[in-house]
């Protein structure tokens, strides 16, 4: 009878976490002293996708109940503030993804 041998498990990639974007956006914070117009242009690309990644949370709160209360708490800000601030943004996104 053969015995069979058991390899262990791939390990899975840790996910990269919120707490390792601030690592990293400090790491760069201080290497960008003198930042060229290539350099600026990259973060404010990056300013872009972070705000979207932002409204996208906001969204997935919105849809699992959370009130414009709890996301302007949460932000630190009034509810009117955090719906003016994130409201038009994530009915741009949802308009678009029902006209995909």
């Amino acid at each position: 009878m053969q015995k069979t041998i058991r390899q262990p498990a791939a390990k899975q990639p840790k996910p990269f976490t919120v707490a390792d974007l601030r690592r990293v956006i400090r790491g760069v914070a201080r290497s960008v002293g003198e930042a060229d117009g290539d350099q600026l242009t990259e973060l404010i690309q990056a300013d872009d996708l972070l705000h979207d990644l932002i409204v996208a949370v906001v969204g997935n709160q919105r849809k699992s109940g959370a009130t414009w209360a709890d996301i302007g708490a949460a932000c630190g800000t009034t509810r009117q503030a955090a719906q003016m601030r994130f409201g038009p943004k994530l009915a741009e996104q949802e308009a678009a993804l029902g006209a995909a």
